[in-house]
């Protein structure tokens, strides 16, 4: 496939980022990393990430990565929506046989939707069998990727927290934090997800893209507590927050006491930290079974005038 078919338009994104089909927002946030030329019309020479050395063309690009999908549908039980408004007694219900079934009623859809290894014990609560080709639900497709990047992440340590926005999970590594240097505030890297799907504008075909978002939570050291930013400074002073802000990749220390705003900071978090957890996914089974593949390189834009 031409790298050009793997771009976006820009005007897509404007859409996307006024009336989005993102499965948990209504506006989806992304970010926008505008890549220079240098010397010899060459892009910007990214960090080495995972012992590799990129080059990084000159282009604007956002923290958005294609997800492709190793089978075009799969295998579901189904049951009309009216059978069951509400899927909490179900749920209920299924955890408390222990079983492994996921389930889920898209918006606007007339189905409920069962996945998952135990399945078929659906079929003792009216569901049937069904094939579901992906690109006809969308957003049930986007639920089964969030639901298999999370357990892909399980392995490393990620687990959702509670804290979400608008409803999105945010995936949370009690092990990777950094300290600052009073040893009184622990800034935790976690991530911020969702899927969204777009209409290539080249293929006219539906693509699913994931959406990561780096967050740093701030927890007193001692007791846990989350703090924000007024409430560091009135414990613990101004310096700290500035270490705070030189870790999240705001501020940039030139000298004992003295800092400067990172201009680079969109990049550094995107090819630092963001690419090298996408990474880490990489390849993936869906609760239904399906294998679904990340792309490791961010969604470039394409301005059109």
């Amino acid at each position: 496939m031409e790298m050009a078919k793997k771009f976006l338009i820009l005007k897509t994104i404007i859409k996307l980022m006024e009336s989005s089909k993102s499965l948990h927002t209504k506006t989806a946030h992304v970010t926008l990393l505008i890549a220079l030329p240098c010397e010899g019309g060459k892009g910007r020479k990214m960090r080495e990430i995972s012992g590799l050395s990129k080059m990084l063309e000159p282009g604007y690009y956002l923290n958005m990565f294609e997800v492709i999908l190793l089978s075009d549908e799969a295998e579901f039980m189904t049951i009309e929506r009216s059978q069951y408004p509400s899927l909490e007694e179900l749920r209920k219900e299924v955890e408390f046989v222990n079983k492994k079934v996921y389930l889920y009623a898209p918006v606007k859809s007339s189905k409920v939707f069962g996945y998952g290894k135990d399945m078929d014990w659906l079929s003792s609560k009216g569901f049937e069998k069904e094939i579901v080709k992906f690109v006809k639900e969308p957003r049930l497709t986007g639920r089964l990727i969030l639901d298999g990047v999370i357990e892909k992440a399980n392995k490393y340590g990620y687990h959702p927290i509670e804290e979400r926005e608008k409803g999105r999970p945010i995936l949370f590594n009690k092990n990777e934090y950094e300290e600052t240097s009073d040893g009184n505030v622990r800034v935790y890297r976690s991530y911020d997800i969702r899927v969204v799907f777009l209409k290539d504008v080249t293929s006219n075909k539906l693509k699913f893209y994931l959406i990561v978002d780096l967050r740093h939570l701030l927890r007193d050291k001692n007791s846990g507590k989350p703090l924000n930013f007024r409430e560091i400074v009135c414990q613990y002073g101004s310096e700290t927050l500035k270490e705070i802000r030189v870790i999240q990749k705001d501020l940039i220390r030139i000298g004992e006491r003295q800092f400067k705003a990172n201009l680079e900071a969109s990049r550094q978090r995107l090819l630092e930290d963001i690419v090298p957890f996408v990474r880490k996914i990489g390849r993936f089974i869906l609760p239904c079974g399906t294998e679904a593949v990340i792309g490791e390189t961010p969604c470039r834009v394409v301005v059109v005038i």
